[in-house]
């Protein structure tokens, strides 16, 4: 249990890499938890420290000494037979706890190792990719705050350059008002694969750059190529950018359908997607989201990981960040899929998504399944009802409210 804990809590901290305040605070108190719970124990930090530096020390010859004889044993005091067996139980103890922190170093070890292999994989699979760009930037440092001098940071700092970067070497986050938001030239999603012309070779680019402390760093990063418009020829919303996209049922993806790269817009109660931007004039995919739910992938339960539907596993490999819409009502048919190509911008999504559904299930529905009856333009009264997916547009400026009706809930009808 204590090497599960810990190694849970190491993971924990290199998965957040300081980028949530709250959770470094968690981890922070944890680890005081379980040094205080050895405290309480008589194993303290120092005997730990005493027996690693005596096993890593070299082996040395120790006196030969003879066992005590029985007059020996006897003079032994209550008092001293007690102090001893303390001292010898805390000793026992302090070795168990010294073989289990070599246990959780060598799980740390192995983490790593992997990671590195899974950098070096993932930056070799973007030089190769054709339709990734490869950019050569400068990013700097800004000057110190606390230098009466005008003197520039050294190394990487999150805060002094304005840019936050993963543990995969992704730039998940360019901090508003930052030198590098200031600069423009890094974008989130960009993929850090050199610094300074050497190759990270499966490295952090942190690392790289704080093993040579200086105050501008040439980076060599890979990005998805530009598509022929710009971004301000894109709708906007509430919330809006980039993601893939595939429909899906039960799980797995629908016949004939692969993920496709769209410009996703929430804008009110509408969510839209526009299969491949707006060439050619695309109009969008439109859904209502009133009675959908939105779901993020559980990855672990108790520390171990749980099996993931095809169409998530997919995206997983493909190293995109997914979360599902999905009508349990089947208001739609099918569900809907997305990838994110960040954690930070899943977040982001969740968030937005979060809140209109919780606008929408909390005020009066304006939109659900109704039973039409024919009327003289759509058929003899004989005939039966038919369900329509019905819809109250509030009024505007540009007339009065509408009680709309189509034959599904989204703008393919």
């Amino acid at each position: 249990s204590f090497v599960a804990l810990r190694v849970a809590l190491q993971v924990a901290q290199e998965a957040n890499l300081g980028l949530t305040a709250e959770l470094a605070a968690a981890i922070k108190l944890a680890e005081e938890s379980i040094s205080n719970k050895l405290a309480d124990l008589g194993v303290t930090q120092a005997a730990i420290d005493a027996l690693i530096a005596a096993r890593d020390a070299p082996a040395a010859a120790e006196p030969s000494s003879a066992p005590p004889v029985a007059d020996e044993a006897a003079e032994e005091s209550s008092e001293e037979r007690d102090a001893r067996e303390k001292r010898e139980s805390m000793e026992r103890q302090a070795k168990m706890i010294v073989e289990w922190e070599d246990d959780v170093a060598a799980q740390a070890k192995a983490r790593e190792e992997a990671r590195r292999h899974e950098r070096k994989h993932t930056a070799q699979a973007l030089v190769d990719d054709p339709d990734v760009t490869i950019v050569t930037l400068v990013l700097c440092n800004d000057f110190d705050s606390e230098s009466a001098a005008a003197v520039r940071l050294l190394g990487y700092s999150a805060t002094g350059m304005g840019v936050q970067i993963s543990d995969m070497n992704a730039v998940t986050a360019v901090m508003k008002g930052g030198l590098a938001a200031r600069d423009g030239l890094l974008r989130v999603g960009d993929v850090l694969i050199e610094v300074d012309g050497e190759d990270l070779d499966g490295t952090t680019a942190v690392s790289a750059m704080n093993s040579k402390p200086k105050s501008r760093y040439e980076l060599t990063v890979a990005r998805p190529k530009a598509t022929s418009f710009e971004l301000s020829e894109l709708p906007m919303g509430e919330h809006e950018g980039w993601m893939h996209v595939v429909r899906s049922r039960e799980g797995t993806a629908l016949a004939l359908h692969r993920p496709k790269k769209c410009w996703a817009v929430l804008n009110g109660e509408i969510f839209s997607i526009y299969e491949g931007g707006l060439r050619g004039g695309a109009k969008p995919l439109s859904f209502l989201l009133k009675g959908a739910q939105h779901k993020t992938p559980v990855m672990q339960l108790r520390g171990a990981g749980l099996k993931q539907p095809p169409v998530i596993a997919s995206f997983l490999e493909a190293r995109r960040f997914p979360f599902t819409l999905a009508w349990p009502d089947r208001e739609i048919e099918y569900d809907l899929v997305c990838g994110l190509p960040t954690s930070a911008e899943r977040a982001n999504w969740t968030k937005a998504l979060t809140a209109t559904l919780k606008r929408l299930n909390a005020g009066a529905p304006t939109s659900g399944w109704l039973m039409k009856c024919p009327g003289r333009r759509t058929g003899p009264k004989w005939t039966r009802w038919r369900r329509r997916w019905f819809v109250l547009c509030p009024p505007s400026e540009n007339g009065d409210a509408l009680f709309r009706y189509f034959e599904v809930a989204n703008s393919e009808a």
